[in-house]
């Protein structure tokens, strides 16, 4: 009897500790799932932050519109805390910090070391192209060192078709701050962004061309039964204004085509006196960028006339002109 109640106490000692243990797998079971389901959750609520995202993305018309509406939803739908977007609203335009989420400021010359000599971390990503995490910027060589004493930085570039549109950088005083989770929500939002600048700047594009159509179509349509040269120079320059929003727009008749001297015979906003002494002023000084364009029969656009030794000045307020021989 003695030998059974050992056997059996033994038996009880047993079936405790593995009952404990079956205890401890389903709790560690039980701890996995609840993990999983906060994952999972996770996940489909970025998935959710991200169609919301690319619904509104593709409703954009505008850069200017666009910019603020992703930082908002990156800040508030996605938790990144502080983010900035260096950018630029047309390919013409250089790279500047166009938006941003958080406390963080930049001056001039922090801008001009990031964008311009492509200094620290956002530096070498306008170089690479490629996204870059670092989490403990302490041990990063190409940190620059900012106000905010920050110790995670993500970057992400934004390129449709090799042209880089900006770039997108999260950045946090905490170390490991960012998760390659949180790298690929940033790749998936600025391939998003690069598609729609590169469709608001194409609809821009189509937009210029049509608006040039429908000059031409103007021009030859009020122009085609005028046989007066003064009277189509004067309509050309007054549609020219009227489409193109120019500042100035002059119509010279050639008198000589071996020197390229000429006449105005139709200008916006000066009078037939006037058109007199400006050509006189013109010719006293060789004659111009206008006389130029017509003695050699090309076209010739010069984005600042102060960096110009042909151009003279009989327009005070002209920074750029655009002479365009008429040739038959």
């Amino acid at each position: 009897t003695e030998k059974q109640l050992t056997r059996n106490l033994e038996r009880g000692k047993m079936f405790r500790k593995n009952l404990f243990r079956a205890q401890e797998a389903l709790n560690l079971a039980l701890d996995n799932l609840v993990a999983q389901k906060k994952e999972t959750e996770e996940h489909v609520r970025v998935l959710r932050a991200l169609l919301d995202i690319s619904q509104m993305l593709f409703a954009c018309r505008s850069a200017k519109e666009l910019f603020p509406l992703i930082l908002g939803v990156l800040h508030s739908d996605l938790g990144f805390e502080r983010i900035l977007l260096f950018g630029r609203e047309t390919r013409k335009e250089s790279l500047d910090l166009v938006a941003f989420q958080g406390h963080y400021r930049l001056s001039d010359k922090d801008l001009h070391e990031l964008l311009v000599e492509k200094k620290g971390i956002v530096g070498h990503v306008l170089d690479s192209r490629l996204p870059y995490l670092c989490n403990d910027t302490r041990k990063d060589s190409r940190y620059v060192p900012d106000e905010f004493g920050t110790l995670s930085e993500l970057v992400v570039p934004i390129v449709a078709r090799e042209f880089l549109w900006g770039v997108l950088v999260a950045i946090s005083p905490v170390e490991n701050a960012f998760t390659h989770r949180d790298q690929e929500v940033l790749v998936l939002v600025a391939g998003f962004m690069a598609v729609v600048l590169e469709n608001i700047a194409n609809m821009e594009m189509l937009s210029r061309e049509l608006g040039h159509m429908r000059l031409l179509h103007d021009v030859v349509s009020e122009i085609a039964l005028l046989r007066d040269r003064k009277l189509i120079a004067e309509r050309v320059v007054e549609l020219l204004k009227k489409n193109f929003q120019y500042t100035h727009v002059t119509f010279f008749e050639i008198e000589d085509e071996e020197t390229g001297a000429c006449r105005t015979i139709a200008s916006t906003g000066y009078s037939e006196k006037e058109f007199a002494l400006r050509d006189a002023k013109r010719r006293r000084s060789g004659g111009g960028l206008v006389e130029l364009a017509a003695r050699t029969k090309t076209l010739r656009n010069t984005p600042d006339v102060r960096f110009s030794e042909m151009y003279v000045s009989t327009i005070q307020e002209t920074r750029s002109e655009l002479d365009v021989p008429i040739m038959y």
